[in-house]
């Protein structure tokens, strides 16, 4: 339960500055609860929060890999071109993507670590790489490192590719430019010596702007939430883990209150013993020296006994 405890509250986010991450969402007045971002509001906040050093956006997604023997699921990630930037990690190999590949046709992916290893081989030659995704070649341009995971209650995707995959379509609005298409989940980087309060009033400038602009889908989200990345994550699974870990702390002091209440009986039964011992020229020194000798071995066999195995 520890475990559970130190990797869902007590450790940081996994990536520089984690306090300076933060997570935007759409504020609904006829709703408490936050909602996600479209396309067209989440450019507009790109361009014009100042107070966010970056902005990214990414959403769940699925791609089939084809060409390597059986067609392969991967979980994906649709993300703007700077979602690695700004959460300030470095790729295995290669390089992540450019800016200008969010433009509509243009086809390049990242893969997963492990990815790489199990599907291509960790061959460094895949960089550069053309691979089939859903019927179309997309250039392999980077690799992220073993063990990133983003958003971190998930299971690890395997598979990123920028919003040029949303950017175009042969029957319908593309979505990027569908402002009641709230699909995006986003995180962003607060620019240096800006407060999260300060960020937020930029948002919300910005949001009641697009309310009036755009009344045909946002009249009624003027404002948003501003949260910290890791508070955002997290939910409401922190609350609740705080919960199970108070009752497993509980159990365990019960426990330990019930050993003590046994090795006090243990020591009034042995009483007569250690009044012979101090009748034939024990010391009380060495009586306490073989209690706490005893106890000492008891607690280490406990120890060792509670220690899991791997």
């Amino acid at each position: 339960m520890f475990t559970v405890v130190n990797a869902v509250v007590l450790r940081p986010l996994p990536f520089p500055a984690p306090d300076r991450l933060v997570a935007i969402e759409s504020r609904d007045r006829r709703s408490s609860a936050p909602d996600t971002l479209s396309y067209p509001t989440f450019f507009d906040f790109r361009n014009g929060a100042k107070g966010l050093e970056r902005i990214a956006s990414f959403r769940t997604s699925s791609l089939t890999l084809s060409g390597r023997g059986l067609p392969i699921q991967l979980r994906a990630q649709i993300v703007s071109w700077d979602f690695f930037q700004t959460l300030g990690v470095e790729p295995v190999a290669g390089r992540w993507f450019l800016r200008e590949e969010e433009s509509p046709g243009a086809r390049v992916v990242i893969l997963s670590h492990e990815t790489w290893t199990s599907v291509f081989g960790g061959d460094s030659s895949v960089i550069g790489a053309a691979v089939t995704i859903g019927g179309e070649p997309h250039v392999v341009v980077g690799i992220a490192p073993a063990g990133f995971n983003f958003p971190l209650n998930s299971r690890p995707d395997q598979i990123w590719t920028t919003l040029a995959h949303d950017a175009s379509s042969d029957t319908v609005t593309p979505m990027t430019r569908q402002r009641g298409a709230r699909v995006l989940h986003t995180v962003a980087r607060l620019a240096p010596g800006i407060a999260i309060e300060e960020a937020h009033a930029q948002l919300d400038t910005l949001a009641s702007a697009i309310a009036r602009d755009e009344p045909d889908q946002n009249k009624n989200i003027y404002r948003t939430y501003l949260t910290p990345a890791l508070e955002r994550l997290l939910g409401q699974s922190r609350a609740a883990v705080l919960i199970l870990w108070a009752a497993v702390s509980l159990l365990m002091l019960t426990a330990c209150a019930n050993v003590a209440s046994l090795l006090l009986a243990r020591t009034t039964d042995r009483e007569r013993e250690f009044t012979l011992r101090l009748a034939i020229g024990g010391s009380n020194r060495r009586i306490i020296q073989q209690l706490v000798t005893e106890n000492v071995v008891l607690a280490g066999i406990g120890c060792a006994a509670g220690v899991p195995s791997r």
